[in-house]
């Protein structure tokens, strides 16, 4: 059990890197934005972020050591963070899956992904694909939703090392998504 504690503590903090953007860049689709302009010099300013949230199935418990929100229960654990999307690298949701993708591919070589796909979160248009990592001799399948809004990427990631056993609580969690 310490040996799996372990192996979630560093897969959230590798995913946690992986998903990190680059810094703010200029909004070369609307340059005439407020939000583009607000800074004086031309430089980006994002607008307010919004706290993301779900509610948790029953029998989650929150991880309060997580750096981002995340709830666990036996080998099974989902995660919220928030990104700024990098304009320069990513000015579509979709390139931004795409970068995103690069990120985790470079942490995790051997991982095999999905396509990526249309779906909702809490009724809002998402994007999402599967992967499967194995690390420690133990396989791991994860699902990371995208929600794309106001320059911030909302990142929903369920984990499982039986996902099946846990989908149908990661899909009540992903349907109470919100942001506040």
């Amino acid at each position: 059990m310490k040996r799996l504690l372990v192996f979630i503590f560093i897969l959230t903090l590798a995913l946690s890197l992986a998903a990190c953007g680059g810094s703010p860049a200029n909004d070369p689709a609307n340059p005439d934005n407020p939000a583009t302009t607000a800074a004086g010099s031309g430089g980006y300013v994002p607008p307010v972020k919004r706290t993301p949230s779900i509610t948790p199935a029953a029998g989650w418990e929150e991880n309060t050591q997580s750096y981002h929100p995340m709830w666990e229960k036996e080998t099974s654990s989902i995660q919220l963070s928030v990104d700024v999307i990098p304009l320069d690298e990513a000015p579509t949701p979709e390139a931004y899956v795409e970068f995103a993708q690069g990120k985790l591919k470079n942490s995790f070589p051997e991982a095999v992904f999905s396509e990526t796909k249309q779906a909702k979160a809490g009724g809002m248009d998402a994007l999402e694909y599967t992967y499967t990592i194995t690390t420690w001799g133990m396989q791991l399948t994860l699902r990371t939703l995208y929600v794309c809004r106001d320059y911030y990427a909302y990142t929903i990631t369920c984990s499982a090392m039986d996902y099946g056993a846990a989908s149908a609580d990661f899909q009540r969690m992903i349907d109470s998504f919100t942001l506040e």
